[in-house]
């Protein structure tokens, strides 16, 4: 049974900007390295394998730049903190599906899971193109945050009723096929931390230039249904695509 409700948009919305508001509000404190990090980063600095399915808006170029500059702005001081995902791979994640944290560790029992939920999530693409096809959603910028000492990434809200709508009522029709029981928040990761304890000072600067750089962010990006795809990911910056809503 599918636990997540659809929030009407100014709840959806708020409960986006009151987590983001407490995620940059950290003024200092002791760093605390993710256990889960340990799954998608090596202590060498690099992508660890991490298996499993996922579904992603994919970005224009246009859009995409618009997260580089970000990224390219904290990474200017913070760069040593961070394994920096590729401006190729930057996407609006949509719901995530069988992976080594939903299932287990062995491929073949995540594959195994994924056969027996394709022909679901094929006729849920097939119904969103039907349904939505281009129609677009515009989603606007609140800022990078760090979501706990996983990632950064750049958190956003719908600018309209319509688009909270339609975004949730994917995710919501998602996971009805994959529970993954959290509630829905629109994010384009940009990098992620290193498996370091870092000192107090850098993550209390850290945490100054994010707050700096959220004043001045100000900026949407716009997709559409058709934009959709399921990929098969085997690291953080290796997404391979298996079918989008457009050829549905």
């Amino acid at each position: 049974m599918n636990d997540i409700k659809i929030e009407d948009f100014s709840t959806f919305s708020k409960r986006i900007e009151d987590d983001f508001k407490k995620d940059t509000s950290i003024t200092s404190g002791e760093w605390t390295i993710s256990r889960r990090l340990r799954d998608k980063v090596t202590q060498a600095g690099s992508f660890a394998p991490f298996y499993g399915y996922t579904s992603v808006y994919m970005l224009s170029d246009e859009d995409r730049a618009k997260c580089l500059e970000i990224q390219r702005e904290i990474a200017m001081k913070h760069g040593n903190m961070l394994i920096q995902l590729p401006e190729s791979t930057f996407h609006l994640t949509a719901h995530e599906f069988c992976n080594e944290y939903t299932v287990s560790h062995d491929r073949c029992d995540i594959d195994q899971r994924e056969d027996e939920i394709d022909g679901s999530i094929r006729d849920l693409f097939h119904s969103l193109h039907e349904q939505y096809g281009n129609q677009e959603i515009t989603l606007d910028a609140l800022g990078p945050s760090t979501h706990g000492s996983d990632a950064i990434s750049i958190k956003f809200v719908p600018a309209t009723c319509g688009d909270s709508d339609i975004l949730q009522t994917i995710f919501h029709d998602s996971e009805n096929i994959w529970q993954v029981g959290k509630a829905y928040t629109p994010h384009v990761s940009l990098a992620y931390f290193r498996t370091e304890q870092f000192p107090e000072n850098d993550v209390e600067l850290l945490y100054e230039d994010i707050r700096e750089i959220v004043r001045k962010t100000a900026f949407s990006i716009t997709f559409s249904a058709d934009d959709l795809v399921y990929q098969r990911h085997y690291d953080m910056k290796d997404f391979r695509k298996i079918l989008s809503v457009s050829e549905a």
